[in-house]
């Protein structure tokens, strides 16, 4: 019997497409009709179809509303068309605030305006709704909601798309970058010979004590860099079977030993990093970089296409390609009245002071059950203590590889030691110019600069003679909680300081250097007052860490090209009388920044007390020293021509606006830091910047005016 032809099949027209597709249905509701079920009651084809609606967005799907949210959602509002096919979905919890109010959470994002939505303000009647991790284009739809709302950034997606293969990939990112990361995983594996592995692990793959000692990483990481871990206990369980559904776990091991790794979920074609650790024992060979290079490479041979960096804005993000992308939280509420009263709560920072409070109690709690484990704030504003400082290397003179940082304030060109004898430290030698044979001295291992310098201006010199006499109390001036906020600021991304050069300008006794030393590969310490840099000699405790210790006035500080990764001012620009020389100033730092280097800046601030009291900007403090104190806009115009600021912010309440003798002046003024007094009594602003020249993808930062609203400006 001869073989039937092939059927001819025609294809199906987009009505017969839409009863295909209609053909997969929900079980008994209704077509063309909202469902609102709990999330229990849904059978496992109601949770396939849901998940179809989410595509690419893990945001929008049931597993991260009712598994990774904390806590989960127990109800489902979704939406049916004609054929029974579901639409659109949305995931909450119900609660009652204070036994009055009712108020919906949704888990998950959905358009404000979107049907289901609306339906649930329709038929729950809150009195307040949450919409979580909305874009900038969910937020437009606001308006399609009758409700008072409030919206206010949250967090921060830094999404990356692929692309087909890692060398387009490459090629994308900045020279240095492209450069560096496959050196990293070279020197590893040259390091560690046949120890090494990278094994990249997916779903049921991941055990569950891998999957807890990668966490076990992250708390290290974050004890490190004196924060806390969110991932709490009860994340643990609850995240762990997401994890076996959609997790990508990707290790590196020295032999048996997890020593870096991420975590990612899969939806769709994307990725979503939410665990990135390595042990910090490990630092110098930049596990982070290694790691996170690898999960690309891994997730590009898989095809996808996009990776999304999760949940705040970290240097290492940028530099690995990732665009800014603003997550939004909106409040609804259904009367005006209760508007006023959320935002004025919030204005007068009560729920910042409640979460405060909050940790408070459980840092004490925790001091009680183990007296040796201090505080982190306090940590912050801490040395090493006696017993390791006196273990620790001490300060061994000038690094002979830094004086490439350093050039001829005459012509330019770079220093050679007259005579060297090879040492890898040099205290007491003759550096000439190998130019113009101008000569200089290192003594006591301090570069002494500043004889080759323009002689000093009489504010200039009458500031270095008091910085000399008042060396030895310098370090008194400032208050241990003082410490801690300007500290925190400055320190609260250590990858922009951990195995990099840096510059600390104006450095004084070391205030900011002692923090770096053990941290940073180099550090360059600048100052004009002779006394101060002798101190930082005597208290410096290097470590690993190569410390340069330089004599010179900082405004005419040449540095080399592009040889820094970070420099900080802290407390230095309100000390230059004119603009003119803090833009000198300036100008040296761009040039010598390297392209993905950042700026961190600290200095006073003219608030909004000192300008309704009328007084002046400038000023002179008892001992002769000049000030000027800048507003949040006049930094950020100062800077913009050098540099990109990231943000500019008030920090650190002013200590005269509280009792002198106050025993609780310090706890008070950390306790109203969070709130927006910082904004009003805040005497330091700080800003971190970039080195990019404006253009138009890049705006001016966000700058905190007297009314607390962000003012749009120029774009680069």
């Amino acid at each position: 019997m001869p073989p039937l032809p092939n059927p001819v099949v025609a294809p199906k027209t987009g009505l017969e497409e839409e009863l295909f597709a209609g053909e997969r249905t929900v079980g008994s509701h209704l077509p063309g009709s909202f469902c609102d079920v709990p999330i229990s009651s849904l059978s496992a084809e109601e949770r396939r179809l849901i998940d179809q609606t989410a595509a690419d967005d893990w945001f929008h799907s049931l597993s991260f509303a009712g598994t990774y949210c904390f806590p989960p959602a127990d109800r489902a509002c979704f939406l049916t068309n004609q054929h029974g096919r579901i639409v659109e979905a949305c995931f909450y919890r119900e609660v009652r605030r204070w036994s009055v109010l009712k108020a919906i959470h949704v888990q998950g994002r959905v358009a404000p305006g979107s049907p289901v939505v609306r339906h649930l303000i329709e038929t729950r009647k809150p009195a307040l709704i949450h919409l979580p991790w909305l874009r900038g284009v969910e937020i437009q739809t606001m308006k399609a909601v009758k409700l008072f709302c409030s919206v206010r950034q949250s967090a921060e997606d830094f999404p990356i798309q692929l692309p087909a293969s890692t060398e387009r990939y490459l090629k994308n990112l900045g020279s240095s970058t492209r450069k560096h990361l496959p050196y990293y995983v070279r020197r590893l594996r040259r390091e560690w010979g046949d120890a090494a592995s990278f094994v990249p692990l997916f779903g049921p793959q991941v055990t569950r004590e891998l999957y807890e000692e990668l966490l076990d990483l992250n708390r290290k990481r974050m004890k490190q860099r004196r924060r806390e871990s969110a991932w709490l206990p009860q994340l643990v369980e609850q995240r762990w079977p997401i994890v076996q559904e959609r997790g990508l776990l990707y290790g590196v091991y020295t032999g048996k030993k997890l020593v870096a790794g991420t975590l990612s979920f899969l939806q769709g074609g994307s990725a979503y990093l939410i665990v990135l650790s390595h042990d910090p024992e490990f630092d110098r060979l930049n596990l982070g970089s290694v790691v996170l290079w690898l999960t690309f490479k891994h997730l590009i041979s898989m095809h996808l296409k996009c990776f999304h960096l999760m949940w705040g804005a970290s240097f290492y993000k940028a530099q690995f390609g990732g665009k800014v992308e603003p997550l939004f939280r909106a409040t609804g509420f259904a009367n005006p009245i209760l508007a006023a009263a959320w935002r004025t709560c919030h204005v007068l920072g009560i729920p910042a002071l409640v979460a405060l409070a909050g940790r408070s109690v459980g840092r004490l709690s925790l001091e009680k059950r183990n007296p040796q484990e201090r505080s982190s704030h306090m940590m912050l504003a801490k040395e090493l203590d006696p017993q390791k400082r006196s273990a620790a290397p001490e300060f061994r003179g000038f690094p002979v590889a830094l004086l490439d940082a350093v050039v001829c304030p005459n012509d330019g060109q770079r220093f050679a030691i007259v005579g060297g004898d090879g040492s890898e430290f040099v205290s007491e030698a003759t550096v000439r110019c190998i130019a113009c044979g101008s000569l200089c001295q290192i003594r006591a291992g301090i570069l002494r600069l500043l004889p080759l310098q323009k002689p000093l201006s009489s504010v200039t010199r009458e500031e270095q003679n008091a910085r000399d006499r008042g060396a030895d109390r310098y370090d008194a001036h400032f208050s241990e909680w003082s410490n801690a906020v300007e500290m925190g600021a400055v320190f609260a991304d250590d990858s922009v300081f951990r195995g990099k050069t840096v510059l600390d300008l104006a450095c004084g006794t070391g205030r900011m250097t002692v923090r770096l030393l053990g941290t940073a590969n180099a550090v360059i310490a600048a100052d004009f007052s002779e006394q101060s840099l002798l101190n930082l000699a005597k208290r410096a405790t290097c470590g690993e860490t190569r410390l340069g210790l330089v004599w010179c006035d900082v405004t005419q500080f040449v540095l080399t090209p592009a040889f820094f990764d970070t420099v900080i001012s802290a407390q230095l620009l309100e000390h230059i009388p004119s603009k003119e020389q803090r833009g000198v100033l300036l100008d040296q730092v761009r040039t010598g920044l390297k392209p993905s280097g950042s700026l961190l800046i600290t200095a006073y601030h003219y608030n909004f007390v000192k300008r309704v009291l009328q007084r002046p900007p400038d000023g002179f403090h008892a001992n002769g020293i000049f000030f000027h104190r800048f507003t949040c806009a006049e930094l950020a115009d100062e800077l913009s021509a050098f540099v990109l600021p990231q943000g500019v912010r008030p920090l650190q309440i002013d200590p005269h606006v509280f009792p002198a003798k106050s025993p609780l002046r310090g706890r008070l003024a950390r306790i109203m830091e969070p709130t927006v007094c910082t904004r009003l009594l805040g005497q330091l602003v700080f800003t971190r910047a970039t080195k990019q020249a404006l253009t138009q993808e890049h705006p001016r930062p966000e700058i905190w005016r007297i009314s607390g609203k962000q003012q749009s400006t120029p774009t680069k």
